[in-house]
């Protein structure tokens, strides 16, 4: 056994096996190549992803003094967002954030990107002109007829009637109509909440259960100013 040991010539490559210097220095060019070819790569998926990114996209430009609404995430509701507002814009911080006029938060101003932004367009500013549309039809005078609540306790009576209803934006034809419906569902058309025993709902409380206390749900500081009135 000790014979074929020494006739064998393996000890001669393994004196010519590579240092730890050498070991090194090579694994760090590996280590550098590799990181060139993931480099390259990353950037051949950016520019294919932006190329599809770009397809679907278009330019979101407000100005100064512009009203936006602002994705923002719910109080008590971290994982749930909707948009709130409306805010005024009041300075572009870049092409792609804007500084936005927040008072009804904590901080009251924030800079937020323009993807969580979104044109506030007011119900007042939408304006219909009524068109004149000559018609043959020949429309009696309005009746006046009271609109009565069927809320016998109270003894409601509607102050809206018949005459008090603007139809002008209509042609003969669809005034005559709409004049008929009113006068035919009196009872409906109302502006005093009324009652009804069609539908009956019983609510069963458990006996020594106390009441769940929950904070109010958050609404628009408008909505809230009606809510305190």
């Amino acid at each position: 056994m000790i014979k074929p040991q020494w006739l064998n010539d393996d000890w001669v490559h393994d004196l010519k096996k590579q240092n730890l210097i050498d070991f090194v220095l090579n694994l760090r060019e590996r280590v550098r190549d590799s990181l060139k070819a993931v480099n390259e790569c990353a950037v051949n998926e950016k520019a294919k992803s932006t190329k599809y990114y770009d397809l679907k996209t278009r330019v979101v430009e407000f100005e100064e003094g512009d009203l936006v609404l602002v994705l923002l995430p719910l109080i008590g509701k971290p994982l749930q967002a909707r948009y709130c507002g409306s805010y005024k814009v009041l300075q572009r911080f870049n092409e792609v954030d804007y500084v936005i006029a927040m008072l009804d938060r904590w901080k009251t101003k924030r800079v937020i990107h323009v993807n969580l932004l979104k044109k506030f367009i007011s119900r007042d500013e939408v304006h219909v002109e009524p068109v004149a549309v000559s018609s043959s039809v020949t429309v009696s005078e309005p009746v006046s007829v009271n609109f009565i609540s069927q809320v016998d306790s109270n003894h409601c009576v509607s102050s809206v009637n018949v005459s008090d209803v603007s139809l002008s934006h209509l042609n003969g034809d669809q005034q005559v109509q709409l004049h008929q419906l009113l006068v035919r569902f009196a009872d409906v058309f109302s502006d005093v909440p009324g009652k009804t025993d069609l539908v009956q709902h019983t609510i069963r409380l458990k006996e020594g259960v106390l009441p769940v206390v929950q904070a109010p749900y958050w609404l628009n500081p408008d909505k809230l100013k009606i809510v305190d009135k």
